[in-house]
């Protein structure tokens, strides 16, 4: 199903995860960030300390005309304008950065600096996480019912890669192989390394060895890049979210300056499949939130997006509500092809249904475990767009839908992603 963009007009509100099930912990949080990111918090953060920061961090928007080299200087000016500190810059999702300063001097920063479009106050970003105990990991290597569900191989191609903006994901994990340009984006730490597990259990979704041991993933030993933009405790701030979609998008603007029409599987570096973004993550509607990660998909990055939990529509929250073709926006189904009864619903926004419900997947310490969210669907899809360049009909099943099982009102049923193709592996 090709999106078509919508206004985004709604203020940014407080963002929270809305969890129901055995880890509803719908963390789609979405990110860009530079490297000017500072680092200043203290990794035991409070929640006070949290909230405390977050009121005094503000978010400044500059006209996209702005050009990339001036957005830094301007930032730096801001805060000695302020008395306060640059905390983010961002470049390339959209044109702007996040000061630590208080109420009344980002006022007057707005006010004052030249080419200065809006500012908006920061805002926390949480997770309700639930665990789910069956099924365990009997031993050996297994293949989760999702991983059939979707039919995927046992393979992934050469130059797939899968960028997770979550919690981090486990370095040392023996069955995930995790790209040298893992990167964090939360400013309370100084490593990518997951103590939360919700991060290491995507990218173990989309992208577990194939070996004699633990679970396979979608995409079978695909470099995955963690983006770690929350905390070990599941919080951080949308200003964070931001940063690191901003790295992303940044990343894929200057290695393929170019429309990313203008590539083919010639050139794999620029290929679709090497520019997938998981975000199991999310909030309220939020603009700047949505502006960044439109501007991300314009330029090449696909994103799977969870559709959340808090069974509602999902044209409420963000980034689920994005709409454009490099975009898929996730809910959760059950083994009987059933709506997870905490999915948001509603299509559109919702392009796609996959597995959600006791997905055994990778957590940290070389261990696993079994959750349950659209923040578990969503990496299927992740695993699937590397192994082909787009998502349409003649490569996914679009014959199996979701059942609602009795729902009424909440939009079309969502097509169930399977592959319908047969991927050649690499050597």
């Amino acid at each position: 199903m090709t999106k078509t963009r919508t206004p985004f007009l709604a203020p940014l509100s407080r963002l929270t995860l809305g969890a129901a099930g055995t880890l509803a912990a719908l963390m789609l949080c979405t990110g860009l960030a530079s490297a000017q990111s500072r680092s200043d918090v203290s990794p035991n953060e409070t929640r006070s300390q949290l909230e405390q920061r977050v009121a005094n961090t503000f978010i400044f928007r500059l006209a996209d005309a702005t050009p990339a080299a001036d957005v830094s200087r301007r930032a730096e000016a801001a805060a000695r304008m302020g008395g306060g500190r640059v905390q983010h810059v961002y470049d390339a999702a959209l044109k702007g950065f996040a000061l630590r300063v208080n109420a009344r001097a980002a006022a007057n920063i707005a006010a004052r600096v030249p080419g200065i479009v809006g500012y908006e106050p920061d805002q926390i970003m949480s997770i309700e996480a639930y665990t789910n105990t069956p099924p365990a990991y009997p031993g050996g290597q297994t293949r989760p019912w999702g991983i059939n569900r979707v039919n995927a191989p046992l393979c992934g191609l050469a130059n797939g890669r899968v960028w997770v903006i979550d919690t981090g994901i486990d370095l040392n994990h023996s069955d995930i192989k995790v790209a040298d340009a893992s990167l964090h984006f939360a400013t309370s730490y100084t490593s990518v390394q997951d103590g939360n597990s919700h991060g290491t259990h995507v990218a173990g979704t989309v992208a577990a060895i194939n070996n004699d041991f633990g679970v396979v993933g979608v995409a079978p030993g695909i470099p995955v890049v963690g983006i770690k933009v929350l905390s070990d405790s599941g919080s951080g701030s949308n200003s964070d979210v931001i940063a690191g979609v901003n790295y992303v998008a940044k990343l894929r603007k200057d290695t393929c300056p170019n429309s990313y029409t203008t590539y083919n599987s010639s050139h794999a570096q620029c290929s679709p499949q090497a520019w997938v973004a998981n975000m199991s993550l999310g909030g309220g509607a939020n603009s700047t939130l949505d502006s960044a990660v439109l501007t991300a998909a314009r330029l090449g990055v696909r994103f799977a997006i969870a559709a959340g939990n808090s069974n509602r529509a999902a044209g409420n929250y963000s980034p689920a509500r994005v709409n454009h073709e490099n975009i898929f926006t996730v809910s959760a189904s059950d083994q009987n092809d059933i709506r997870a009864s905490f999915s948001n619903f509603g299509n559109p926004p919702v392009d796609i249904a996959a597995p959600g419900v006791a997905i055994l997947s990778t957590t940290p310490g070389n261990n696993y475990a079994s959750y349950s969210g659209t923040s578990m669907a969503s990496p299927h899809v992740a695993g699937l767009l590397t192994l082909l360049p787009s998502l349409k009909s003649t490569s996914v099943s679009s014959a199996t839908y979701l059942s609602m099982a009795g729902d009424t009102g909440k939009g079309y049923p969502d097509p169930i992603a399977r592959l319908n193709t047969t991927i050649p592996c690499s050597p």
